[in-house]
């Protein structure tokens, strides 16, 4: 009987930790997605306008802040070009972009460049050099070459089809 007891014991203790564990789940999961949600928002409308007029429209978690803070502090020299935009552009698409950057890593890539970043060359490494010099590629920064769904800041690779 007093095996039987300790099982009953046992069992329950499971059940009630069970319980808690889901109701704990229940409780902060809605909290969860809403603060992950919050932090992911949508593009304002200039950033397609100004960014995305000359390069792919790259979503800010790409980079981590402080490159959006640089690359954004440097646009009237940006990679060879003077993409200067007026102030309060210029505040509203920084603040998107940093607050919106990569949570992964704080780490710079060399000269801010996506292209350069350690999960970029992780990601590409199987591409052979001579794709990025394909007329249809030209560089590795032209995701929608081979990343059909880019243009929606998603890069599954089941979408991948590299140009020939």
């Amino acid at each position: 009987m007093d095996r039987l007891s300790r099982s009953h014991l046992s069992t329950r203790n499971v059940r009630n930790l069970a319980l808690t564990a889901t109701a704990f789940v229940l409780v902060t999961w809605p909290v969860a997605g809403f603060a992950d949600s919050a932090r992911r928002q949508p593009p304002p409308s200039n950033y397609i306008a100004e960014c995305a007029s000359c390069h792919a429209p790259f979503p800010a978690r790409m980079l981590p802040a402080a490159s959006w803070s640089a690359i954004m502090n440097t646009l009237n020299r940006h990679y060879g070009v003077d993409a200067s935009l007026d102030g309060s552009a210029a505040r509203e698409l920084t603040r998107w972009l940093t607050d919106n950057a990569s949570q992964r890593s704080a780490n710079r890539p060399p000269d801010d460049r996506l292209t350069l970043g350690a999960d970029f060359i992780r990601k590409h490494r199987e591409v052979p050099t001579t794709t990025w010099s394909k007329a249809a590629v030209k560089s590795p920064a032209n995701c929608a070459a081979c990343h059909g769904d880019a243009a929606e800041g998603a890069f599954r690779e089941r979408n991948v089809r590299i140009p020939r």
